[in-house]
């Protein structure tokens, strides 16, 4: 490379720390209602010690809790802080742009290992702020498909079984790539080792009840409750009869080729297609002149073969799903400055860097005006709890129109154990209800309608603080005949809907 290359790529990963560190320096992550649940499942973590599930997914079954895992030191050392929780996210970033640079430095050079680096550095810094799941698997898919790769090339059993065991992970991170990925590889690996590979090699697959025994376990003391969804998730019928699959193939096809975030804000809404096209064009043309071929060749497979694969789902793709395969494509874009292309390419990719640091840009302009003020905003959701930390004795509750309020709750429960203040989920004379925004005119499922039946307060607030986002805080002084009418058992969803 260039000095004028390496400077500019590492301008690049200094930016995109810059970036991912953005809002974690502003005392503040994004505390949607996926981080929120992370948070109370570590809280869960850090009172049973051992989990065997993880949170719940988009399909009604459970994710491994390695992600859970993964999260729990930084839980532990911030005493439950998601400040320190969002430092740890940064660092993890930081992890992946590492490994990702050796992998690739390892299969096309140093050029793609650098484009590869300074690319993988910009797409997880748009993630750093608000971290769930779907990116643990994010983080091994480019480690698993270069330690498939190195099986290809040396048949050597420890890289069969590294490939398997991260597999594993991935499926422990997010069902929905690890299964297939998981299917695609030990396809792979039975049909080569049966025809003309070791056969020896075949008692790697012995691995796999054990990356799965969590759920084993769990399936065993629950009398086959997760097998039963499983089974009830892949033979659903729509109005008793086969389900129209037409609709489906659609919406594959156009995730495949559309969905790919190449920019990761195609302003003209055709770019990433194009970008996308053209990789899987000059895939087959370096396949066809045998160059890395079993690169491009697996890299097809596994694409491809996931959203075969994904047919299993009789729901539409989701966005969760695929996002973890980018830096795959990332890697595969890398490769090209390893090719006759380089110098064709070389300016095209230096300008997809800079289109994505200047959206980058846009985000930290648009996020910083949200701080402290956003709905999904850590420090707001800790700062309005911290109103009630006016009184010494009070119980308080939080409502949310999707009945289990974790972001909200988190940020009560964190704020009053940090102080030693309030009762959760109990009515006290000074009692405290944190209100999330609720649809207009709802009076329904609205908050009012909540507190009088569920929380079973007639009474009106003597003080009500409204934020501009929508939040409300209310505060009211009950009576001993408020304080004795009974709860609705429901009132605290706790995990079960996680």
């Amino acid at each position: 490379m260039s000095i004028l290359l390496k400077i500019g790529f590492i301008a690049v990963l200094v930016f995109s720390f810059v970036f991912a560190s953005w809002s974690v320096a502003h005392d503040d992550i994004i505390f949607s209602a996926d981080i929120g649940r992370d948070f109370h499942l570590l809280r869960e973590l850090d009172e049973k010690k051992i989990v065997l599930i993880g949170p719940r997914s988009s399909t009604g079954l459970f994710h491994g809790p390695f992600w859970t895992y993964l999260t729990y030191p930084a839980f532990v050392i911030g005493e439950g802080d998601p400040i320190v929780m969002g430092w740890y996210f940064v660092l993890l970033a930081v992890l992946f742009v590492i490994a990702n640079y050796f992998i690739a430095k390892d299969l096309f050079g140093k050029l793609p290992a650098a484009f590869f680096a300074a690319m993988s550095a910009l797409y997880t810094a748009y993630h750093a702020s608000s971290m769930f799941s779907p990116l643990g698997a994010m983080f091994f898919i480019p480690l698993f498909f270069y330690l498939f790769i190195k099986y290809i090339r040396t048949k050597k059993f420890k890289f069969l079984v590294l490939n398997i065991i991260v597999g594993g992970i991935i499926l422990q991170f997010q069902l929905a790539l690890g299964v297939p990925f998981l299917i695609l590889s030990v396809g792979y690996y039975v049909f080569t080792i049966l025809r003309k590979g070791n056969k020896k090699h075949l008692l790697a697959f012995l691995l796999l009840p054990v990356l799965v025994s969590n759920f084993i376990i769990f399936d065993l003391r629950h009398e086959n409750l997760y097998l039963n969804k499983v089974f009830g998730f892949v033979t659903v019928e729509e109005k008793g009869e086969l389900y129209n699959y037409a609709g489906l193939i659609r919406d594959r096809i156009n995730i495949a080729f559309t969905g790919v975030e190449v920019l990761r804000n195609d302003t003209y809404g055709y770019l990433n297609l194009i970008f996308f096209v053209t990789i899987i064009i000059l895939c087959v043309v370096l396949i066809k002149e045998n160059k890395n071929r079993d690169i491009y060749l697996a890299f097809l497979y596994f694409y491809f073969g996931f959203f075969v694969l994904s047919f299993i789902n009789k729901g539409p793709i989701l966005y969760f799903y695929t996002f973890p395969m980018f830096p795959l494509i990332f890697l595969i874009m890398a490769s090209f400055l390893n090719t006759k292309f380089k110098k064709y390419l070389i300016v095209p990719l230096i300008m997809i860097l800079i289109i994505n640091m200047s959206n980058a840009i846009n985000d930290i302009e648009g996020y910083s005006d949200k701080i402290g003020k956003d709905a999904y905003s850590w420090k707001f959701l800790r700062e309005a709890s911290e109103k009630m930390l006016e009184e010494n004795d009070f119980g308080y509750f939080v409502y949310s129109p999707d009945s289990v309020a974790y972001e909200g709750r988190y940020a009560a429960i964190f704020v009053t154990e940090q102080n030693g203040k309030g009762s959760y989920y109990v009515k006290k004379p000074i009692t405290y209800v944190l209100s999330a925004p609720t649809p207009e005119n709802d009076f329904i499922t609205g908050d009012e309608w909540w507190i009088k039946n569920k929380v079973n307060i007639q009474s009106d607030p003597v003080s009500v603080i409204k934020f501009e986002n929508g939040y409300k805080l209310k505060k009211y002084n009950l009576s001993p005949e408020e304080i004795a009418a009974p709860l609705d058992p429901q009132v605290d969803t706790g995990l079960h809907f996680r």
